[in-house]
């Protein structure tokens, strides 16, 4: 059932002589661009993708605080279908046909699939955590990105300049400060950051030790916390001073950081800050 359901599940709705297979496997690889989708699916999209996006199979998202003009990436909306055309679809003859260790072998497109949700997850978590009282109000947050440039999981908007800087990082190891360094990069693209502007990791793998060394983002305070999945680790800038912590979800994460020292004093965002040792 879980192998042949997604194609008639499809059939109920859609004509497939409008090739939608084709695009929704070209969304199932990652690619979420409209040109890019056309070539991969090999034909004209504008049609298919208009009929997916109305029986509620697509989704067009637009970045965060962007007008409805805006170009928009293209996602399936449906959590079973983007796992069928992710994972499932490429394989599904070998699985019936007893070669799971063959699969098994292949299992980059499984990872490539968690990362996305993942990706997906941490703006919502966020939501959840201004609920909570955790993050500051009155910020509103979504993905953003920048034509093919600069994409950010996680951007949070008070008064038009960025509040949270945020992205989710779906690997084995714990972060670090080259990744750090690589979203605080990103800040050149974004709208103007706010006095208080707050920078965010959510990592499968936990926070390193060496975050809790780094000059400007000094102490990494390891705290439970309701999660799922992962962990998020965030370097703050508050009038008051620096502070960082990483807040560890069930079980923790292989190469969380333990306590560190006192804040020494606020965490200034940028190149300069983030990459300097």
């Amino acid at each position: 059932m879980l192998l042949r359901d997604a194609l008639d599940i499809l059939s109920e709705d859609l004509d497939w002589r409008g090739g939608y297979e084709w695009v929704l496997g070209a969304l199932g690889a990652g690619t979420r661009w409209h040109s890019r989708i056309a070539g991969r699916a090999q034909q004209r999209i504008d049609y298919t993708l208009d009929r997916l996006r109305r029986a509620g199979y697509v989704r067009a998202v637009r970045p965060h605080g962007a007008p409805r003009t805006a170009d928009p990436m293209y996602e399936i909306a449906d959590p079973y279908l983007a796992f069928w055309f992710a994972v499932l679809r490429e394989d599904a003859d070998l699985v019936e046909g007893g070669q799971g260790a063959a699969v098994q072998q292949r299992a980059g497109r499984w990872q490539s699939h968690l990362g996305r949700v993942f990706e997906e997850a941490a703006p919502d978590h966020t939501v959840r955590m201004i609920t909570a009282a955790e993050l500051a109000p009155a910020m509103t947050v979504g993905r953003w990105w920048r034509d093919e440039v600069v994409e950010v999981d996680v951007l949070g908007l008070f008064d038009g300049r960025t509040r949270l800087l945020g992205e989710a990082r779906w690997q084995a190891g714990p972060v670090d400060h080259r990744d750090l360094c690589a979203l605080t990069r990103k800040l050149e693209h974004l709208p103007e950051p706010h006095e208080d502007l707050e920078v965010a990791l959510w990592s499968r793998g936990g926070a390193g030790a060496e975050l809790a060394a780094r000059p400007g983002c000094p102490g990494v305070h390891p705290r439970r916390h309701d999660l799922d999945v992962a962990t998020i680790g965030a370097c703050r800038r508050g009038r008051g001073g620096g502070l960082s912590e990483v807040l560890n979800g069930r079980g923790g994460g292989p190469g969380s950081a333990g306590s560190g020292g006192e804040a020494a004093g606020p965490w200034r965002p940028g190149p300069a800050a983030a990459c300097r040792r």
